[in-house]
C-alpha cells in the first residue's frame, strides 16, 4: 500500500526539517548574542552557631574563599568551596578565636592567627593536618601568620612581643628573619610564590625601612626612604624580583615606589596636590601597581603601569547613581584623569574631575587588567570594579545589569573586596537581610567583556 503522507525518510520531510533546523539555529544564535554574560553569586552564610561572616582572601582560581565567621565576641576562621560550603577551621588549644589571613594559590593551605587574651599563635591549616600551631620565636609569647607560598609549604609572619618577622617550614620550624642595622624590630608582610623571598619593614624610634630577605643573602634594606608610615604594606612579585611599597619622598609626601636589584628604588610618580599616595596591591609581576591618592579633601583610586605615572581610575558621579543617594555610578563611563605623567612631575588634565567622592583601590588581578575597590571615605562602603573597556563602575550595578544577578535582600557594601588572580572571581562582604555576610561571585567571562547587544541595538 502506498502511503501518501511524508515518511520518516521522505525527501519532503527532510527538506522541511532542514529549514526548521536552520530557523532554530538562527534563533538560537540571535538569542545567544543577546543573552547576558553569565555569573553565579553566592552568599557564604556563616559557620554553624555563628551569625556573621567576612571574606579575607581567595585562591588564584577563585575556587576557595577564606575568612572569618562571627557570633557575639567570638570568631573562627573558615574555608569555603562550592562542594563543601563553609567549613569552620576551629581554634588552637587554649584559644577561643581564629582569623584566616591568607590562602595558598591552590587553596589547599590556610594560615592566620588563633588567639585569646593571651595567647596569640600563628596557625597553618590543611585538610590532612587540621589546624597546626606554628609556635613562637624564643623570647616571644605571640605570633601571627600573614602570608603563605603558592604550594603552602612556607609561611611568613610576625612575633609581636619580640617585634620579629619569621619564616616557617615543616623542616626548620619557625626561624627569625633578624633586623637591619640600627633597627630593633622587623615585620613580615609578603612572600614570593616559591617562598624563597620575604619582604616587610624594619622599625626604629626614628622611622622605618622596607627590606627584602632571602635565605642566601639575609635581610637587605631598600633605602632609608622606603619605610613609609606604620601600616603601609610591602608587596613582592611572584618571582621575588620586584618589591612595591610606599615611602616618604624628599618633599615629605608619601609616594609609591618599585624596587628591583637592577634599578634600586624608583618613585612611581608624584602628585603635588596629594599628601598621601599609597600602594595597596600589585600585579603578579609588579608591572601594575594600584592604590589611592589622598588630600585633605578626598581620595581617588589610581593605577600605575610602566611609563604612565599615577593615573586616576576616575571619579564617582552621584548624579548618575541610585535614587536612594548611595554612591552608584551606574553604567556611565567616566574618563580617567592623569594625576601625574611620571617622575618628571608634569601634570596633565584638570586638577579635580567630578565631585569629591572617595575611592580606594584594594585588589588587582594577576595581569593588572581588573581592579576592585571601595567607594566612600568610611571604612565601610560600596564597591567598584574597573577595566579598560568600561572604566570605573559600581560593582552592584555591573552584577545586576551586565550579569543579570539577582541581589534581592543584598547590599554589596563592606570593608574589603578582592579579585582572584585569574580575574574571574570577586569576593567581599555585604549586608544580607540586615546581617554582615561574605559573598563570592564567579564569572563565566571576564568582567571587562563588552555588554552583549542584540541586533539593532
Amino acid at each position: 500500500m502506498n502511503n501518501t503522507s511524508p515518511g520518516r525518510n521522505s525527501p519532503v520531510l527532510i527538506s522541511r526539517m532542514g529549514v526548521l533546523h536552520l530557523v532554530l539555529l538562527l534563533a538560537f544564535s540571535l538569542c545567544n548574542n543577546c543573552r547576558p554574560i553569565g555569573a553565579t553569586f553566592t552568599g557564604l552564610g556563616a559557620a554553624p552557631g555563628d551569625k556573621f561572616s567576612q571574606a579575607w582572601a581567595v585562591s588564584d582560581d577563585g575556587r576557595v574563599v577564606v575568612g572569618s565567621s562571627y557570633v557575639a565576641l567570638r570568631c573562627q576562621a573558615f574555608r569555603w568551596t562550592v562542594a563543601e560550603g563553609m567549613v569552620g577551621l576551629g581554634v588552637l588549644p587554649g584559644c577561643s578565636n581564629s582569623l584566616a589571613k591568607a590562602v595558598s594559590s591552590d587553596g589547599s593551605t590556610v594560615v592566620g592567627i588563633s588567639y585569646s587574651d593571651p595567647p596569640h599563635h600563628a596557625f597553618r591549616w590543611t585538610a590532612a593536618s587540621g589546624m597546626v600551631d606554628l609556635g613562637v620565636l624564643p623570647g616571644s609569647s605571640d605570633s601571627e601568620a600573614v602570608a603563605v607560598s603558592s604550594n603552602g609549604l612556607v609561611v611568613a609572619g610576625d612575633c609581636f612581643r619580640k617585634l620579629a618577622g619569621f619564616r616557617w617550614t615543616a623542616a626548620t620550624g619557625m626561624v627569625g628573619l633578624g633586623f637591619l642595622t640600627n633597627y630593633f624590630g622587623s615585620q613580615a608582610q609578603g612572600i614570593s610564590s616559591d617562598g624563597s623571598v620575604i619582604v616587610g619593614r624594619c622599625h626604629s624610634d626614628s622611622g622605618a625601612e622596607a627590606y627584602r630577605w632571602t635565605k642566601a643573602g639575609g635581610m637587605l634594606g631598600l633605602g632609608p626612604c622606603s619605610g613609609g608610615t606604620l601600616g603601609t604594606p610591602v608587596f613582592v612579585s611572584d618571582d621575588g624580583s620586584v618589591v612595591v611599597s610606599t615611602g616618604i619622598s624628599s618633599s615629605t609626601n608619601a609616594l609609591p615606589y618599585r624596587w628591583t636589584a637592577a634599578k634600586g628604588m624608583e618613585w612611581l610618580g608624584t602628585a603635588p596636590e596629594y599628601t598621601m599616595n599609597v600602594a595597596t596591591a600589585m600585579s603578579s609581576d609588579g608591572t601594575v601597581v594600584v592604590g589611592y591618592t589622598e588630600s585633605d579633601a578626598f581620595s581617588q583610586a589610581f593605577r600605575c603601569a610602566a611609563g604612565t605615572g599615577l593615573v586616576s581610575l576616575g571619579s564617582i558621579d552621584p548624579a548618575t547613581g541610585r535614587t536612594d543617594n548611595t554612591y552608584g555610578i551606574r553604567n556611565r563611563r567616566i574618563p580617567p584623569r592623569v594625576i601625574d605623567r611620571g617622575p618628571d612631575g608634569e601634570l596633565r588634565g584638570n586638577k579635580i574631575l567630578g565631585p569629591k567622592v572617595d575611592t580606594v583601590a584594594q585588589s588587582v588581578s594577576a595581569d593588572g587588567s581588573i581592579i576592585v575597590g571601595r567607594i566612600g571615605s568610611e571604612e565601610v562602603g560600596k564597591f567598584f570594579v574597573w577595566d579598560r573597556t568600561n572604566q570605573m563602575r559600581e560593582l552592584e550595578y555591573v552584577l545586576t545589569h551586565d550579569y543579570k544577578v539577582d541581589l534581592a535582600g543584598w547590599k554589596l557594601e563592606g570593608e574589603r573586596v578582592r579579585v582572584s588572580a585569574d580575574a574571574k572571581t570577586i569576593v567581599g562582604d555585604g549586608m544580607h537581610n540586615g546581617h554582615v555576610e561574605a559573598w563570592v561571585v564567579h564569572l563565566d567571562k571576564s568582567v571587562n567583556a563588552p555588554v552583549a547587544k542584540g541586533p539593532g541595538k
